[in-house]
């Protein structure tokens, strides 16, 4: 998300940037997760990093349809568990944080 934001409405000077962690992201997700989404990866993965800095509207109407999909995809996988209605199995919800043992520096 963080990406797709500079590259959409970021400094131009950090796009070309933000699109390369972007391909390395998106390189790394397994296609056989999505349903709504895999389309829109597979022609991002197809887009060079260089084409979101040349202010082209191709490579962003992409972008957005993958973002859009992969909204989609994630409500299709957690948000029946979300808001309740289908749990997901096994689940039973986010690890407890262990508190730290490092001490604070004392103030002043």
């Amino acid at each position: 998300m963080l990406a797709a934001t500079v590259i959409q409405y970021g400094p131009a000077e950090f796009r070309c940037s933000a699109a390369s962690a972007l391909h390395v992201i998106a390189a790394a997700i397994d296609p056989g997760t999505l349903t709504t989404a895999r389309g829109a990866l597979e022609s991002l993965m197809r887009i060079s990093p260089v084409e979101f800095g040349r202010g082209i509207d191709h490579p962003n109407r992409i972008l957005r349809q993958h973002m859009q999909g992969l909204r989609r995809d994630y409500y299709g996988w957690l948000g029946p568990h979300n808001f309740g209605t289908r749990p997901i199995a096994n689940y039973h919800g986010p690890t407890a944080a262990i508190p730290s043992t490092a001490r604070r520096p004392a103030h002043g």
